[in-house]
C-alpha cells in the first residue's frame, strides 16, 4: 500500500520557493461565493504582481484530474476576479499548481502536458511526490517544484552594477545593428529578405 502524500511538505517546498521571489502566504483562504470549498492542506500565496494557488487532487484516474483541475480553475477565477475588481490600477497574474497525490500513471501524462498548456483562467503547473529513488532530484521529495514558470528561478546571485555595459556582437549583427540604426526597421527587413 502506498503512503498517503505529505501535502504539508508539498507546501513547505513551495514556501520556500515563494519567499524567494517576494510572495507571502497568506493565513487563510478567502472565501467565494459560488466555487466549492478548498481541498484541505490549499494554500495560497500573494505578491504585488501575482496570486499562486497550490489545490491538492486526490485521485490520479483522467477523471479526476480533470474534475480537480477545472474545480480548482473555477474557484481560482473566482478569487482573482474579485481582486481585480477591487484593483482597477492592473490585472492580477494567477499560478494554479495542482498536487497530485501520487505519481501519475504514464497515460495521464499526456492530460497533464495538456492542462498545462492551457491559458484558460490561469498558468497551470502539476506536482506530485517523488519515490524516495530519485528524491534528490527534486525538492524535498516533490517533483516539478522548480519547474513552477513564477518559482523557477535560478539561486545564483546577480551582482548589480550603475555601468552600462554594451554587448559585443560579430561583424554580421554589427552591420545588421548599423542597417537599422541608419535605414530603420521596414527597409533593413527588406534589404534582408532581398539577400
Amino acid at each position: 500500500m502506498t503512503p498517503p502524500p505529505d501535502f504539508s511538505r508539498a507546501i513547505q517546498c513551495v514556501e520556500a520557493l515563494c519567499r524567494k521571489v517576494g510572495f507571502h502566504r497568506s493565513d487563510v483562504l478567502p472565501a467565494t461565493k459560488d466555487s466549492a470549498r478548498p481541498p484541505d492542506y490549499s494554500a495560497l500565496w500573494i505578491s504585488d504582481y501575482a496570486y499562486l494557488l497550490l489545490w491538492p487532487i486526490a485521485g490520479n484516474s483522467p477523471d479526476a484530474l480533470q474534475a480537480g483541475a477545472v474545480e480548482a480553475e473555477g474557484w481560482f477565477d473566482e478569487l482573482l476576479s474579485s481582486v481585480e475588481s477591487q484593483r482597477s490600477d492592473r490585472v492580477v497574474d494567477g499560478y494554479l499548481v495542482c498536487a497530485l497525490s501520487q505519481l501519475p500513471a504514464d497515460e495521464v501524462k499526456d492530460q497533464i502536458r495538456h492542462l498545462e498548456l492551457s491559458t484558460r483562467i490561469c498558468r497551470k503547473h502539476f506536482i506530485w511526490p517523488e519515490d524516495e529513488q530519485v528524491s534528490e532530484t527534486c525538492a524535498g521529495g516533490w517533483s516539478r517544484v522548480a519547474d513552477v514558470t513564477v518559482l523557477g528561478l535560478p539561486d545564483a546571485a546577480m551582482a548589480g552594477t550603475s555601468e552600462l555595459v554594451w554587448p559585443s556582437i560579430d561583424s554580421e549583427a554589427g552591420a545588421v545593428w548599423l542597417d537599422l540604426v541608419h535605414d530603420g526597421v521596414s527597409a533593413t527587413a527588406q534589404k534582408d529578405e532581398a539577400a
